[in-house]
């Protein structure tokens, strides 16, 4: 059954409209260049890298490049639910020097980063990481 908007209108009569519920740490998304980063931290060091590939200071940049799996998920006996996998996406990936670097823009190191982080240093001990 699809509700069309005049009934949607009529229904939400003098309600107070929903307004998005503000970022805990006050990052707030911004467009540069036709894309969108989480934050304006992401989004300024996006405009140096894409600088630094036009001088030929790094290639191959990417953004949000890949996923990586921290710990699989699972079933366990005593929760009726799947437990969903952990997984981390760095928010960029480039070479430079040779070596493919990926990094984070972090303006606040949250708990949830910090264990990640750990995870992915202690699962990928091989992996060129930076954090700015």
């Amino acid at each position: 059954m699809r509700i069309d908007q005049l009934t949607l209108d009529v229904l939400n009569a003098g309600r107070e409209p929903v307004k998005p519920k503000p970022n805990k740490y006050h990052a707030v998304k911004e467009m540069s260049g036709g894309k969108t980063y989480d934050s304006g931290r992401e989004a300024e060091r996006g405009r140096e890298l894409e600088a630094q590939q036009m001088c030929g200071i790094i290639s191959d940049l990417k953004e949000q490049p890949k996923k990586f799996m921290l710990q699989e998920g699972f079933r366990h006996k005593s929760w009726p639910i799947k437990i969903q996998a952990i997984t981390y996406t760095p928010d960029f990936s480039y070479i430079k020097d040779g070596k493919l670097i990926y990094e984070d823009s972090k303006g606040v190191r949250t708990p949830g980063y910090v264990l990640r982080r750990k995870m992915l240093l202690k699962r990928y001990p091989d992996i060129n990481f930076l954090e700015t």
